[in-house]
């Protein structure tokens, strides 16, 4: 698989270079910027999400409509721009929402693995993920995997306000907004990516977008990424590709058309048997173990062997967007959809281990969705509207009774007021009938520019939140679930200072939580159960970004109050990343250089284990000697840090290479039990732009 992707390399490379060449549209010149100014990137945007006075002209004048989305980029949210994700380091997208406050991944080890991805604690069933206005996510489970999107066509990431994250979707708690680049820009654009690091991980991404008329963009891009098996069945494939078209009729009417697909193949082993270590060796020799990935055994697997756990996704995803701007600052999108999913979970397969149960299921869905969102400005108010209808076809073989036709629809508005200058405040609200039932919420926030470099927002919130099939299949709830939140921020800058702090505190009413039947034999980790209870989460953010010469230095630290006893956390106590780093440009501006490391880190938190097939995370087991529920582990994991080296350096404004020496201190450590995480290693990659 390192060969293909060599050769598709060495071949996209040639293939764009020759548009290069015979390209007939001129781009525009380009202003002087230095890309390593990426100070404020990560903080908060005073501008608007899509400018709707910032267009790229054609040759004859004609403009492409940007609509300016159902959320500002103001103090309330936070957004990451395109030129500071392209000299951060990463692989999938996963590590960009790390970059948000609150963002953190449970980390499974190795590229390919279904991590889960937290926004303020709020992951699988809890985090929604919406593209250009569309939710992805699984609409059984209602959890994302963020190795499913491409991470090369991405402009930006707005964070929404928490107290707002309810506007989109089935009201989850937290919502991230990605906005892809084909399909928006006129001028000719391509890119190539490509990275390679040990255990034969190899990541190619070949994106291209042109103006191919004056009234016809078009564009695709396709990626490819791939690791052996680390530790016995750990291995991964993954294929995405996706083509995009744009016609612009005229200045007021815009027609944009996209077809995305995802092949995947996931290898599932489960972390470390460290049970069977502890049972056979001592301590130090079983620590030793478990960190040497061709002598630790595993739950599911054995090296050289065929796979007796793996998940195949195949998905197919076309969408249909009319955008109108009839009158000035009016402008008003109509969307159609269709998702078609199919995921493929295999546990022992062939019957090959007598203590590992035999599961064969395809899980799948069929969606129709449509959606539509009017926008209007005026002087001193910004009113938007939303409106949403899905019908949802579940064939999931793990649920037995909620397999049906099932029609939702929502209706979701926001009020805008700025009178004065130095200020704003907003009322929102939505309604949403789900599985023939209605829920409803409302909420407040206001922003207030108490100088020109200090700024404040506070926003309170109370919803009803909808229960997915599989918490309504496995746990048959009785009352509606119920999330009031509230959220400050304050923002300082001066100069080459920036500063952010955020606090935030939500209760949830009859949340679930899953249990299984039995902890000490791992592994069973197939939810059996589904409760409820009451909870609260609270947290305190601070994100520093500070330039001193030369010198770059930029920390995003998060701790979390939650501890629902004195034995639980559910939560890590508090995670971070960060880095210092030297900016420069050199050779008379044909180089520009940032270089560094990189640090992270996280506390302790509780064991937890996986149902893949359902994306839920477990914490609890059914104790059947004292018919109670219990921590499936009394253990909780170490705190983690973990510093790497990173170079990264723009090239006459047409390349980036990347270097990196991944835990040059060679820590021995796991986020999740028993996944252990990259040894020491190196990481090497080239991006290339063309035409643009």
């Amino acid at each position: 698989m390192k060969i293909f992707q060599l050769c598709l390399f060495t071949i996209s490379l040639f293939i764009l270079a020759a548009f290069s060449m015979s390209a007939q549209i001129k781009p525009p010149e380009k202003t002087e910027e230095d890309s390593l100014k990426i100070r404020s990137d990560i903080l908060a945007d005073t501008s608007v999400v899509f400018d709707s006075t910032q267009s790229v002209t054609a040759p004859d004048t004609m403009k492409p409509i940007i609509n300016p989305g159902f959320i500002s980029s103001d103090i309330s949210s936070y957004r990451i721009k395109k030129k500071y994700i392209q000299l951060n380091d990463y692989r999938t997208t996963s590590n960009l929402i790390t970059l948000l406050p609150f963002g953190y991944v449970q980390d499974l080890g190795w590229l390919g693995q279904p991590n889960e991805v937290l926004i303020a604690g709020n992951g699988y069933n809890n985090l929604s993920v919406v593209e250009n206005g569309v939710v992805l996510n699984n609409r059984i489970s209602n959890s994302y995997e963020f190795n499913r999107y491409q991470s090369e066509s991405l402009d930006s990431i707005y964070l929404v306000p928490l107290t707002q994250s309810f506007l989109y979707g089935n009201n989850n708690q937290s919502t991230v907004l990605l906005y892809p680049k084909i399909g928006i820009n006129t001028p000719p654009y391509s890119r190539l990516r490509f990275h390679q690091a040990p255990e034969g991980e190899g990541f190619v991404d070949v994106l291209f977008n042109a103006l191919f008329t004056s009234k016809l963009n078009i564009g695709f891009e396709l990626t490819n990424f791939t690791v052996d098996p680390r530790y016995a069945n750990s291995g991964a494939s993954h294929w995405i590709g996706s083509a995009s078209m744009r016609y612009m009729f005229s200045n007021k009417f815009n027609l944009i058309a996209k077809y995305k697909f995802v092949d995947s193949y996931t290898e599932l082993n489960g972390g470390v048997d460290y049970n069977f270590l502890i049972n056979n060796f001592s301590e130090a020799d079983a620590d030793e173990i478990m960190y040497n990935n061709f002598q630790a055994p595993v739950l599911y697997g054995e090296l050289n062997f065929d796979s007796p756990r793996y998940k195949k996704v195949s998905s197919n995803q076309l969408r249909l967007d009319l955008l109108l701007q009839l009158v000035d600052n009016a402008f008003s999108t109509l969307t159609v959809y269709y998702v078609d999913e199919l995921e493929e979970f295999r546990q022992n397969e062939k019957e090959t281990y007598s203590d590992i149960p035999k599961i064969i299921n395809d899980n799948s869905y069929s969606l129709y969705g449509g959606s539509f969102h009017q926008n209007y400005s005026g002087s001193f108010f910004q009113a938007d509207i939303l409106a949403n209808l899905e019908v949802l076809d579940s064939k999931a073989q793990y649920l037995y009774y909620s397999n049906k036709e099932l029609w939702s629809y929502s209706f979701a508005g926001k009020l805008k007021l700025f009178p004065f200058d130095f200020g704003y405040t907003s009322v929102f609200g939505k309604y949403l009938t789900y599985n023939e039932k209605s829920f409803s919420g409302a909420g407040i926030d206001a922003a207030l520019n108490i100088t020109k470099q200090f700024q404040i927002y506070s926003g309170y919130s109370y919803y009803t939140k909808p229960y997915n099939l599989i918490e309504i299949e496995f746990g048959n709830p009785k009352n509606n679930s119920g999330v009031s939140t509230f959220h400050t921020r304050l923002s300082f800058s001066a100069g080459t200072a920036k500063l952010s702090t955020g606090y935030f505190r939500t209760e949830t009413n009859n949340a679930s939580f899953a249990v299984i039947e039995q902890s000490h034999d791992m592994k069973v980790s197939e939810v059996s159960d589904l409760f409820f209870e009451d909870t609260k989460n609270e947290g305190f953010n601070l994100s520093v970004d500070y330039e001193i010469s030369n010198v770059l230095i930029k920390t995003n630290l998060a701790y979390y109050f939650t501890k629902t006893s004195d034995i639980e956390n559910l939560l890590p106590e508090f995670t971070g990343w960060g880095g210092i780093y030297y900016v420069d440009t050199l050779f008379n501006n044909n180089l520009k250089l940032k270089a560094g490391i990189n640090y992270k880190f996280s506390g302790v938190q509780n064991h937890l284990l996986y149902d893949f097939e359902k994306s839920i995370p477990v914490y609890h087991h059914w104790n059947n000697t004292t018919n109670e529920i219990e921590l499936i582990s009394p253990l909780r994991t170490n705190s983690s840090f973990q510093i790497d080296l990173f170079v990264a350096g723009r090239i006459q404004e047409a390349a980036i290479f990347y270097f990196v020496f991944e835990n040059i201190l060679d820590r021995k450590y796991y986020i999740v039990p028993y996944y252990p995480m990259q040894a020491r290693g190196i990481r090497f990659g080239l991006s290339w732009e063309f035409l643009d």
